[in-house]
């Protein structure tokens, strides 16, 4: 009877899709915070089934990589009918994970973040009575500390579920964070996929078209301050940035 009833659980709760959260703990390369053991936050989806049977395939471990604009569960795991990867990948058989790198969502966010002088002047406003020079003049974190946050999530992934290899989903400006990671350490990676992968290029031969057209100036973020330019944060030079930022206007306003 008991066993029976044992069966009976497990054929109920195999088909739940289960939402499980995990804190990595990092020693961060951000410049800030250089050396500290911080929390990266990391989202796992699975079905109870798989979860419970152990070991997953090989070939059946994921990791999303989210991009500049939105952590990892806004992106990956939205929480409405079809509209998670997260879910329709676990549905399939996947063990899937999703990370917000440093400064994102759950993670950790180096003080500096939180200082409103850190904002561009015309974001102060409404935290200041007047405008303030930065705290922390420099980019909050590079491309470097961000494939130290992957590499950190990969090892704890590969531990906790045995597998030699993780497969990497990344979208937007996970694309350089989660390629770079690869071509260094390609014995982790099963399989790499980039959707819309961002590029650090030059600034357009044509950049005065595009600042000319209506879409640009409502379309741009403030990019005044690299503490809170996700993009210059990422990139580590302010000017790269800023040229990776007008290079990705200029394709979506002209279609290129």
């Amino acid at each position: 009877m008991l066993l029976a009833l044992g069966r009976l659980s497990f054929g109920d709760v195999g088909g739940r899709l289960l939402a499980i959260d995990h804190y990595v703990r990092v020693k961060s390369t951000v410049p800030a915070i250089a050396g500290q053991e911080v929390p990266i936050y990391v989202r796992e989806r699975v079905l109870a089934g798989a979860a419970l049977r152990g070991a997953p395939r090989a070939d059946r471990v994921a990791l999303f990589v989210h991009g500049a604009g939105t952590p990892a569960e806004v992106a990956f795991d939205v929480p409405q009918p079809d509209y998670s990867w997260m879910a329709f990948l676990a549905q399939a058989g996947f063990d899937v994970f999703a990370m917000d790198t440093t400064g994102y969502g759950r993670s950790v966010r180096p003080a500096a973040m939180t200082d409103p002088c850190n904002l561009a002047k015309e974001r102060q406003a409404p935290f200041v009575s007047a405008p303030c020079a930065p705290s922390y003049g420099h980019a909050m974190t590079t491309i470097a500390s961000d494939w130290n946050d992957i590499g950190a999530v990969v090892d704890y992934i590969r531990a906790l579920r045995h597998v030699e290899r993780v497969s990497l989903l990344a979208w937007s400006l996970g694309g350089p964070r989660a390629g770079g990671y690869a071509g260094q350490h390609p014995e982790n990676v099963h399989k790499l996929v980039l959707l819309a992968p961002a590029a650090v290029g030059e600034i357009p031969a044509r950049d005065h078209e595009f600042r000319l057209n209506p879409l640009y100036e409502r379309r741009q973020p403030v990019l005044q301050n690299p503490v809170v330019s996700r993009a210059e944060m990422q990139v580590g030079d302010v000017q790269d940035a800023r040229s990776h930022r007008r290079s990705r206007l200029y394709s979506e306003v002209h279609g290129r």
